[in-house]
């Protein structure tokens, strides 16, 4: 096997089941157990020291630069930070360049992490009490490397009718036709919803 094949040497889950949210830990404070749970997993002493990328995932909280605050806790100093986009296939698609990082030698260890609370933000909801970690950071403290595209994907039409997510796309067009309430006024108009044209016709676009 080459030198430069990567492995997998460590992994590490934590999981939290606070009934009161005041007492939930943040996601940051998950991450860095779950990084020093995966470092301690690997057995490889000198693995820290191997380390030069620390990549983590967004999810539903304000941390501009996570990775950052895991370096620091961890003595990871002098590696790179990454933050990726939030969607669904970016783990797999962050997994798959930090392999090929590796595989060409611009990197010797990466680290990828996340965390997400939701049962906590639920139940913050339900208790009508504030979380500091929906903030964004300020000031804002900014990754090194960003991972997937964060242009803006919706059609001027789609917003324009508060057609924001997939889901509310085909109940909001169906329902008009079965009688039923629509999801919004805005999604349950049959007459934008339903269209024998395009909004800009041609001839790839019927």
């Amino acid at each position: 096997m080459s030198l430069r094949t990567p492995v997998l040497v460590g992994i590490a889950q934590v999981l939290q089941r606070a009934d009161d949210p005041a007492d939930a830990r943040p996601p940051i404070e998950l991450m860095v157990e779950a990084v020093n749970n995966a470092l301690e997993d690997a057995g490889a002493t000198g693995l820290r020291r191997r380390i030069d990328s620390v990549r983590a995932m967004k999810g539903v909280w304000g941390y501009q630069n996570p990775a950052l605050t895991v370096i620091e806790a961890l003595d990871l100093a002098g590696a790179e930070t990454g933050l990726s986009v939030v969607s669904g296939n970016q783990v797999q698609a962050v997994f798959n360049q930090s392999a090929l990082d590796i595989q060409s030698g611009r990197r010797e260890g990466i680290v990828l992490c996340s965390a997400e609370c939701g049962r906590t933000m639920g139940r913050a909801a339900k208790a009508d009490l504030e979380l500091d970690w929906l903030k964004d950071d300020d000031p804002p403290k900014l990754p090194d490397a960003s991972y997937g595209d964060t242009r803006w994907t919706r059609h001027e039409m789609e917003m324009a009718h508060g057609i924001q997510q997939a889901s509310l796309c085909g109940a909001g067009t169906a329902r008009p036709w079965t009688g039923t309430a629509p999801v919004s006024p805005s999604c349950g108009r049959a007459s934008t919803g339903w269209r024998r044209e395009t909004r800009t016709p041609g001839s790839g676009g019927r």
